[in-house]
This record gives structure tokens, C-alpha cells and sequence, in this order.
């Protein structure tokens, strides 16, 4: 410590008692051993995190980086982690929560010091207390070099349109392993070109989406589903891609850089189910007050369609069920309406000739929980509308309306719920029907091409 500071400390020591003081405890120890000493008396008392520790280290006057050297380090360091701060960034690389004590820093430090994933769950400090502390290990400006080396080729991979979408479906797909899985990409980032490293994240995807099927016509509600959850993903990942391609190609718009990414966190803080487009037939209504909400609505979209006269059955099956309010007697109305508004509508069945039925993988889609919940089991008319809502085109005077929170649809969910897929003039908004469900599949093919059919994009 510098004379100059040291005479400040005495000044504040020596003012009389009536006056605010600093009290200082002050503990001069060797060098080589000034570690060991800070454990020790910090033992059982302030709690520093893995990044605490590394960063005290890299600052400290003492013995840490050359003093020019140190005070670029300071306004790196900041910066890093303000970017890390960034969910966009955050979630393509790690969509695991961070447990009491540790920081998203710690994911950078991980990486440079070769931590893996099993270790940095048993011990958070690991990184520090096995490289960053250790002086047989480099010296300490050659470790800082690693960390903002590997900090810019994670930047680097974040601010690429292609492998921030690919690093972040696979981060979503397996998540269980972060550490060691950006580990890995960042050694072939390293060894190859952009476009090979590319080529070799796609690659990567095509082997899990085809391990199981060989074709996207093959997925239905029966399948895993996470395999349905990535096949979802990448159909809006690879949506997003190829509009941007286009757009970009288009010399008259000169547009440079992304104008849209999709945003991986909120896939992890979203639950995200499968949705029937057009309702499932057999109800899993669980309570009385969803049953009874079903039914009023479903009174409303039917309207006049729903007192005819030749509803008799409906009408004596809602008599029963009225007066006993019995599941069993609940699930025989909701068929019994069910099945009438397929055979009304163009609607997908439940047994078609041609194998074709609610279970296909052309009558599902990526949605969140909770506005899956908040419809559950509608006619598509009223899907439609909580979809849009949803999306954020709503009227704040409709009290039904007002009433949506807003939440991310995905753009395939969108598209399918506008029924953008099918271009014919014989367009219905009635029900999602068959038709409809063969152009949502043809788009899908075409989208991921590559990853069925060798297809290049």
C-alpha cells in the first residue's frame, strides 16, 4: 500500500471521538501467502462467488495483471458481464438455472479452466480454486487472454444469424450438459472454416430429428415429445432463416443484418405443450369449473347451431349431465358436441379412410402452456381469436379480449392459426380441416429439406 493511502487511513484513524471514524483492522502478510490468509479469515463470514474471487484476483493491485493491463480488464470485465446479463445471448448457450452462488460469468470462467459440468455442480468455486488460483498454470495475463478470447468467439457465435439460431435449438434440445456441449463447438469453431462449422451444427441437429423418423409424415401426438418439440423448433428456426435469406438476397432492400431472431428464452421460461390445432375429441377435462367454462363457451361460438332441433341427443345428454355433474356423463356430451361439429364442418376426423386423423403431425403445433390452458379443447373459431389476442392485435373495449395476457406465438403457431399455409380461394375459418393440415406438412417439408431429403438450402 502506497504511503499516500496509508496517510489518508491515519487521517480518518486520528479525527476525535465525536466524529465519524473508520475503524481498520490491519493484517500485512507475505505474498506468497496472501491466498491461503484471505481464505482463511473469510472462512464461515462473507459468502464471494466463483466470479468474485477470479475478478479480486485479476484487479488486485499486488499480484494481479500489470497495472495497464488492469485497468483495461476492469472495463472488459464489466462489459462481459452486461452482455452475459442478456437473456438473448444467455439462452443460446445455457437454459439451465443458476443455483445459490453462482453467476453467469461462471459459465465463461468454466470453459477457459476445463470445468465440467459435474464438477461445477458440486463446486461452484471450482474454476478458481483449480486454475485461476493456481500459479503453475500459466501466468495470470495469459489466463485473462483465454477469457476474453473465448467471451469474443461466444459474441462471435451470438451475433451470426445461423449459429445463434443452431447452438440455441441444440442448447434447448439437450440442455443437461452445457458446459461440455459449447466445450466441444467452441474447438470446431476453432478448427473450422464458418460455413464447415455451420454445416457441422446442422449436421448435428439432422442426427437427432432423424434418429427416429425418417420422414416428417412419420411424427404424430404418440411420438416423444421432445423429438415433436425440436421438430417444431427447427420448423420455425429454419422459417425465420430463409426469410432472412431471401430478404437479404434482394438487392432493391439491401438489408445487411437479421431483423429477427427467435428468442430461446422464452422457451425456457415458458412450458411449451403440443397443441391439437383441431380439438382432440376425447376431453381430459380434470374439474367441474373447466367443464362448465367449456361449455358456456362452447354455447357461444355454436350459437343457434346449438338449440336446433335435431340437437335433441345433445340437449337430454346436457339434461344429464346438469343434474349429476358426473364426469362420465360430462365426457359423453363433450363427444357427442364434438363429433357433431366435425361432421358439420370440414374438420379433421377421428377415423378417416386414409389414416389421417387428429394424431397426425399436420393437426399440431408448438404452443405455451398457459394459453393452451386458457382455450382448452375450443373450436378452432375460438382458438383463432386467443391466438391472435394473444399475439397482441387486441381490442381493449372487449372485455373477453382485455382480459388475454399477451404472449410470444411462435411464427409457424401463427401462421397456422391464420391459416397462411393454405393459399386456396376455398379458404374457411370455420374449422381446421384436412386441406389445410396437407399444406401446414408440405411447408414443413420444405423447410427442413435438408434434414429429411439431403435437400441444400
Amino acid at each position: 500500500m502506497d504511503d499516500k493511502l496509508k496517510q489518508s487511513f491515519r487521517d480518518l484513524l486520528e479525527r476525535p471521538k465525536d466524529q465519524k471514524s473508520l475503524q481498520v483492522i490491519w493484517y500485512e502478510v507475505e505474498r506468497a501467502r496472501q491466498y491461503e490468509t484471505f481464505r482463511n479469515l473469510n472462512s464461515g463470514k462473507i459468502h464471494l462467488t466463483n466470479t468474485d474471487l477470479i475478478k479480486a484476483l485479476l484487479l488486485n493491485r499486488v499480484s494481479g495483471l500489470p497495472q495497464v493491463e488492469r485497468m483495461e480488464a476492469a472495463a472488459i470485465f464489466e462489459r462481459m458481464e452486461r452482455d452475459l446479463q442478456n437473456d438473448h445471448f444467455w439462452y443460446m448457450i445455457n437454459g439451465n438455472e443458476l443455483r445459490e452462488g453462482q453467476t453467469r460469468m461462471d459459465f465463461l470462467f468454466n470453459l477457459v479452466a476445463g470445468c465440467k459440468q459435474s464438477d461445477y455442480d458440486i463446486d461452484s468455486r471450482w474454476s478458481f480454486r483449480n486454475y485461476f488460483n493456481d500459479s503453475k498454470k500459466e501466468n495470470l495475463s495469459q489466463k485473462w487472454k483465454a477469457v476474453r478470447h473465448t467471451f469474443l468467439r461466444l459474441k462471435d457465435m451470438y451475433d451470426n444469424i445461423y449459429s445463434y439460431h443452431y447452438i440455441g435449438g441444440l442448447t434447448y434440445n439437450s440442455n443437461r450438459n452445457p458446459i461440455n456441449n459449447i466445450t466441444r463447438w467452441l474447438v470446431l469453431n476453432r478448427e473450422l472454416t464458418h460455413s464447415e462449422f455451420i454445416n457441422r451444427l446442422r449436421s448435428e441437429i439432422k442426427t437427432i430429428l432423424t434418429r427416429k423418423h425418417k420422414a416428417i409424415t412419420e411424427y404424430s401426438y404418440y411420438s416423444d415429445k421432445k423429438d415433436l418439440r425440436l421438430l417444431f423448433l427447427m420448423h420455425n428456426i429454419e422459417t425465420i432463416l430463409q426469410r432472412f435469406e431471401q430478404l437479404h438476397e434482394d438487392e432493391r432492400l439491401s438489408l445487411e443484418n437479421e431483423y429477427e431472431k427467435f428468442p430461446f428464452e422464452l422457451l425456457h421460461r415458458q412450458s411449451w405443450d403440443i397443441e391439437h390445432i383441431s380439438s382432440n375429441t376425447d376431453s381430459d377435462f380434470r374439474n367441474s369449473a373447466d367443464r362448465k367454462a367449456w361449455l358456456e363457451s362452447i354455447k357461444q361460438d355454436l350459437g343457434n347451431e346449438y338449440t336446433k332441433d335435431e340437437n335433441s341427443k345433445i340437449k337430454e345428454l346436457e339434461m344429464i349431465y346438469s343434474t349429476s355433474e358426473k364426469r362420465e356423463d360430462f365426457n359423453r356430451l363433450y363427444t357427442a358436441i364434438m363429433r357433431q361439429y366435425d361432421d358439420k364442418t370440414d374438420s379433421i376426423k377421428d377415423n378417416a379412410p386414409d389414416g389421417k386423423d387428429k394424431m397426425q403431425i399436420g393437426n399440431l403445433t408448438l404452443l405455451d402452456s398457459s394459453t393452451n390452458r386458457s382455450y382448452h379443447n375450443a373450436l378452432f373459431p375460438r382458438k383463432r381469436r386467443y391466438i391472435i389476442v394473444a399475439d397482441g392485435i387486441s381490442d381493449k373495449s372487449d372485455k373477453f379480449e382485455s382480459s388475454l395476457t399477451p404472449r410470444y406465438i411462435p411464427p409457424c403457431t401463427r401462421q397456422v392459426f391464420t391459416k397462411a399455409y393454405n393459399k386456396t380461394n376455398k379458404l374457411s375459418l370455420n374449422a381446421w380441416t384436412q386441406e389445410d393440415a396437407d399444406f401446414y406438412v408440405k411447408d414443413m417439408e420444405q423447410k427442413l429439406g435438408y434434414y429429411y431429403n439431403n435437400e441444400k438450402i
